[in-house]
């Protein structure tokens, strides 16, 4: 008659559960945990951002935006341009170097910034103008109030996102709608702004 081996021996082992991978027993004796994550796995690097950069997953366009003077919206608008910047460049030719002409940096050139929107009962627009030339410019001591503007990215839901500050900001020309019996395009103005160049920041 066969003798079984694990009976009459003190501290022998019982067998494995029925059905149980050997695997999983395995990784039990060892102290895995059972979320599978172990001591060495990646984790972010101490300041990373988890935001995405492009603001894709929010569906951030750019017909979301504000426009402010000093800290304070002025208005809902159709178009904003002009957020540009470019840096002239000189020449300069070296003797003995016939492969390259060096370019050294120059100024930078800030184009104005173009507002579009339709026409209002608000009549700001023109009246900002007005404090910077004419009669009113020369009532204030011929002096230019310069102001700091922003153009504001504005997420789907309500959240600033980035802004560029116009330093030294105020507006240059003022063009109102053109008028035609067979038009059907809404009437609109238009406000250039000059400024001395902006600088961009997060929310």
């Amino acid at each position: 008659m066969p003798v079984d081996a694990t009976k009459g021996k003190k501290g022998a082992a019982k067998p494995a559960a029925k059905g149980a991978p050997k695997a999983a027993l395995k990784g039990a004796a060892q102290g895995v945990p059972k979320s599978g994550k172990g001591k060495n796995d990646a984790k972010p690097a101490k300041g990373a951002s988890t935001e995405d950069d492009a603001f894709v997953h929010q569906r951030v366009t750019s017909a979301t935006f504000l426009f402010e003077v000093d800290g304070v919206e002025i208005g809902q608008f159709m178009e904003a341009g002009g957020l540009e910047v470019s840096v002239e460049t000189e020449s300069v030719e070296e003797g003995g170097q016939n492969s390259y002409v060096h370019k050294l940096p120059g100024r930078m050139t800030w184009p104005n910034i173009t507002l579009k929107r339709g026409v209002t009962k608000n009549d700001s627009l023109l009246k900002w103008l007005n404090e910077s030339s004419g009669e009113q410019f020369a009532a204030n001591g011929n002096k230019i109030e310069r102001k700091t503007a922003a153009i504001v990215l504005v997420g789907p839901a309500g959240k600033r996102l980035r802004s560029w500050n116009f330093d030294g900001a105020f507006p240059v020309k003022w063009t109102g709608p053109s008028f035609a019996v067979t038009s059907t395009e809404l009437a609109g103005e238009q406000l250039e702004i000059a400024h001395h160049g902006f600088r961009a920041s997060d929310h």
